[in-house]
């Protein structure tokens, strides 16, 4: 029947190490404590005695900070943050004297840092981790779709000269780093950034009018649908108001024929105005990038693109947010063309990008220092791609 005990204790025991854990990692997640003090928690916890008949760990402080490689004073410094925050007690004897005295039956007499408070909090750090997950997951989804009315925002301000010098400060005052901010705070920035969208849009549609008479259907991200009815104004208006997008020859040996001539002279803030042309990305794209492309249009244009570099970002191990984040910095075309060089030059194709996460953070540094010499590495390609096709 002791032994019965015995064990029913030792399960139980393990049980509230589990809980204990989870507790802890819940609190590092919320910011409650941080990660170091979390490590040291983490070790009192593992020793717990099984048959303790509470959450005591009589763990020294001198072996804590010889095994975590940490100084004494840091291991008591974090152990006075836990019980400052009522995550723990200290029921330490005299002088700070941690023991475990046992018999026969098992544990008798325990002195540690006690740490059953937290196990009366679990339940709450659980549930205020849901929160903020499901907090963090709602102002990921805004951040990307203000992400995406940015982009098309700039783009329309930069296809038409004579854009309201108001809507372009308007533009320039919204903050770029978003997820730090409360999720109220990123909605009001979200319906701020929709209401200049639909001005912009109003604008473009307003000049396109005096140009032709082609009724222009109001593109909005809100609506679930990119499909080919339902493109932006913005797009179209890059081709009527003769913006430098437009403009590619037939083939790829005609457009190389084409910027060759500039290239002597080209510099690094000029490179997307070469990058951007669709049938120029489409002509040194992978076979895999084309097939699927043509498939979804024979004529693909950014949005086509802009879900191809997406996907194939994802596929190279770049986080969609991040992926979207650069896009945001440098701009959709510059980011293709990196995705283009990622499966031309990575593991799935000569293998000389060894890690193509590290590579495209790299580069990003190198387009914020004006050094990257993307028209370099475009010719480059050109020409490999001609002497082995």
């Amino acid at each position: 029947m002791r032994g019965n005990n015995r064990a029913q204790e030792g399960v139980q025991a393990a049980f509230e190490k589990k809980t204990l854990f989870r507790a802890i990692d819940d609190a590092v997640k919320l910011k409650v404590i941080s990660g170091a003090v979390g490590a040291t928690a983490k070790f009192f916890i593992r020793f717990i005695p099984e048959d303790a008949l509470s959450a005591i760990s009589p763990v020294r402080v001198n072996r804590a900070a010889d095994e975590l490689s940490i100084d004494v004073r840091t291991v008591r410094r974090h152990t006075g943050n836990l019980i400052n925050l009522g995550m723990a007690e200290n029921k330490t004897l005299d002088g700070g004297h941690r023991v475990a005295y046992r018999n026969l039956n098992g544990v008798t007499y325990i002195a540690g840092i006690d740490f059953s408070p937290l196990l009366k909090m679990a339940e709450q750090l659980s549930q205020g981790v849901t929160e903020f997950e499901a907090e963090l997951q709602a102002k990921m989804s805004l951040c990307a779709r203000i992400s995406t009315l940015r982009r098309d925002i700039r783009a329309g301000l930069d296809a038409s000269p004579s854009m309201p010098e108001e809507l372009k400060e308007r533009f320039i005052a919204f903050p770029r780093r978003l997820t730090a901010l409360s999720i109220d705070a990123i909605e009001n920035i979200f319906v701020a950034v929709e209401a200049l969208y639909e001005e912009v849009c109003s604008f473009l549609n307003y000049e396109m009018s005096d140009q032709s008479d082609s009724n222009v259907r109001l593109y909005t991200t809100s609506k679930k649908s990119f499909g080919k009815s339902n493109r932006s104004p913005i797009k179209k208006a890059e081709k009527d108001l003769g913006s430098e997008v437009g403009g590619a020859t037939e083939n790829l040996a005609d457009q190389e024929r084409q910027v060759s001539d500039k290239a002597a002279t080209q510099t690094e803030t000029d490179t997307p105005t070469i990058l951007q042309d669709t049938k120029l990305l489409l002509g040194i794209a992978p076979a895999n990038w084309q097939e699927d492309l043509y498939e979804l249009n024979p004529d693909p244009d950014w949005l086509e693109f802009h879900a191809m570099a997406k996907t194939r970002a994802s596929a190279n191990g770049i986080w969609p947010e991040k992926f979207d984040e650069l896009v945001d910095i440098h701009g959709l075309p510059i980011m293709c063309f990196l995705m283009i060089l990622v499966d031309h030059n990575g593991p799935a194709g000569r293998g000389q990008i060894k890690k193509p996460v590290g590579w495209v953070l790299s580069m990003h540094k190198r387009l914020l220092e004006g050094n990257a010499n993307l028209t370099k590495s475009l010719f480059g390609l050109i020409e490999r791609l001609k002497n082995s096709g």
